[in-house]
């Protein structure tokens, strides 16, 4: 009998900037078979990606106002350690400290980057022409709707 199957995962092209994006599969139940591994867990990296760095910071008004000021200085410092970095890359993000990096390389499908600024002119061009009302990601999401349509 059929000892292994392969199931499709249609992958709508994205327009959002993002970490690599992770599915599960789980089995259960099987009729007339036992389940020799009952899960499977895979990543979709994509070809290309956008360099988004998202900023950290410590807001010394609010921390001050609620007493966490050094915890969240201590968390803010403890992100860029090879210990925050490795969690970082245990979850599927890509670490900054390239030690770090090496150690997932094969976790970490190589992805090439290209930055916003030297390719679509900065971030108030590609908000403009990307995100604005009308601009090419609604124009993008109408086509998606359309296609599922028909």
């Amino acid at each position: 009998g059929e000892t292994s199957k392969q199931i499709a995962v249609n992958v709508i092209g994205d327009t959002v900037v993002e970490a690599d994006e992770t599915f599960a599969v789980i089995l259960s139940a099987p009729s007339g078979a036992i389940l020799g591994n009952d899960s499977a867990f895979e990543v979709i990296t994509p070809s290309v990606s956008v360099l988004a760095e998202f900023p950290v910071a410590v807001v010394d008004k609010v921390a001050t106002k609620r007493g966490t000021t050094a915890v969240a200085k201590a968390y803010l410092d403890f992100l860029y350690t090879p210990q925050g970095q490795d969690i970082i890359a245990r979850n599927y993000y890509r670490p900054r400290n390239p030690e770090v990096a090496a150690r997932y390389a094969a976790q970490l499908t190589p992805v090439n980057i290209v930055e916003v600024g030297k390719t679509f002119g900065g971030w108030d061009k590609v908000t403009k022409d990307f995100f604005d009302n009308g601009a090419l990601v609604d124009e993008l999401l109408k086509e998606v709707a359309a296609e599922r349509v028909n």
